[in-house]
């Protein structure tokens, strides 16, 4: 607790010392973003905002190693006046250190799903309701699976555990490996273990396990044997594969479901044009409403709260809240809308539009676990072992507590 308030402590006070810069430019926005990766997207939202407002100037930087440049940046007295960022610790630090301002009275507001307005309140200080942020687009976690092949062994999505074993029976009996695991790349464990957690120990876990009031031990033993029991039907040298040679392997055929996310499936089209996927949440439970999808937030814009350019700041963000800008942006980022007025329509996506529609929504566990822990690799080793279940958990404990500061 104590180090990350002094973190918090001393990112405010680099934000005070802001009131001692010299005079900013009028009709100035200094945006920053913590992804390289919609560079241009956004590059292209800011030539169409300046072209119709020839008065307005926009810096725009979004470097290698972001949220290290951005801690710099504070330290030097320059908070952005718009910061894109994800519902991460990065954002948590942020907001604890009280420098992003409350978003909740923009219009837009109103139209974000309640599940992702709910990630950014407990991403908050005492998960206060207010929107230090406002979510933009989100990724996605579950099974891309093989169409065709499901279709030519007559098999249905599977909506409960029972279901999701049953499947697995069918495909091993017809001489075709259910699962692909590309775990020679630790973090491609992920979207196995996350979903896992989520279904099985829920939101409260994460926020009572960062405050010390509960364990690994304890709570995670039936997502551990349930992990042990799907990495069984996957290939036998579970390490064996990394995510790009596995992503190609997969796109030919090699097996008929993935844990993967949404950012999988352009890659895996790469390899193969004409592989036909979909994708559906893992069926953690043998009741469906228990069923999430795990759908966290990619990319969200903040506001300096002291920033001089409050109404441009707010005006730049409801011209990128447009549903045609929404729009522009999940396609070309392959990404989920947090907003109910647009949807992802891609037909490789299909089978989880259910889930967003219900608002069955649940959030990136590792949104919540404290910088440097890294439980992909002590999954990586559990799996690899086939190990002891309760020697597992404890070494998660262990490593949790090590990082955690709260």
């Amino acid at each position: 607790m104590k180090n990350r308030l002094l973190a918090a402590a001393a990112l405010a006070g680099c934000a005070l010392l802001m009131t001692g810069c010299g005079k900013k430019e009028e009709n100035h926005l200094e945006i920053f973003s913590t992804k390289m990766e919609n560079q241009a997207i956004l590059q292209s939202f800011i030539d169409e905002y300046t072209q119709a407002h020839p008065d307005v100037t926009i810096e725009f930087n979004s470097p290698p190693d972001a949220s290290t440049v951005l801690r710099t940046k504070l330290t030097k007295n320059r908070v952005p006046d718009i910061i894109f960022m994800g519902g991460d610790m990065t954002f948590r630090d942020m907001s604890e250190a009280e420098i992003l301002m409350d978003l909740s009275d923009m219009e837009e507001a109103d139209r974000i799903k309640e599940a992702y307005k709910e990630q950014v309140y407990n991403l908050n200080p005492d998960q206060e309701e207010k929107l230090y942020g406002l979510p933009y687009a989100t990724n996605a976690e579950g099974i891309i699976y093989n169409v065709d092949i499901f279709k030519e062994q007559g098999l249905e999505i599977p909506g409960t555990w029972d279901e999701l074993m049953d499947v697995c029976e069918k495909l091993e009996s017809a001489g075709i490996q259910p699962f692909y695991f590309t775990l020679k790349d630790s973090w491609t464990g992920g979207p196995l273990w996350i979903p896992m957690t989520y279904d099985l120990a829920g939101m409260d876990f994460f926020l009572d396990r960062r405050e010390g009031k509960t364990t690994f031990l304890g709570t995670h033993e039936e997502a551990a044997e349930k992990i042990l029991t799907l990495t069984q039907y996957g290939q036998k040298d579970l390490l064996g594969k990394g995510y790009d040679d596995g992503n190609i392997d997969f796109a030919n055929g090699k097996a008929a479901m993935m844990f993967q996310g949404n950012w999988a499936i352009p890659n895996i089209q790469k390899a193969n044009p004409d592989v036909n996927l979909d994708m559906f949440a893992l069926p953690v439970t043998n009741d469906e409403n228990k069923n999430a999808i795990i759908s966290g937030i990619d990319v969200m814009p903040t506001i300096y709260k002291d920033t001089k350019e409050e109404e441009l700041a707010k005006d730049f963000i409801s011209f990128i809240f447009r549903d045609e800008k929404v729009k522009a942006y999940i396609e070309d980022q392959f990404a989920f809308p947090s907003v109910d007025t647009v949807v992802q329509d891609n037909a490789s996506v299909a089978g989880v539009a259910d889930k967003f529609a219900q608002g069955n929504i649940g959030d990136f566990a590792d949104h919540y676990y404290p910088t440097g822990f890294d439980f992909t690799v002590t999954l990586q080793t559990f799996v690899s072992k086939q190990g002891d279940v309760e020697e597992f958990l404890k070494k998660l404990d262990k490593e949790y507590d090590k990082y955690n500061s709260f």
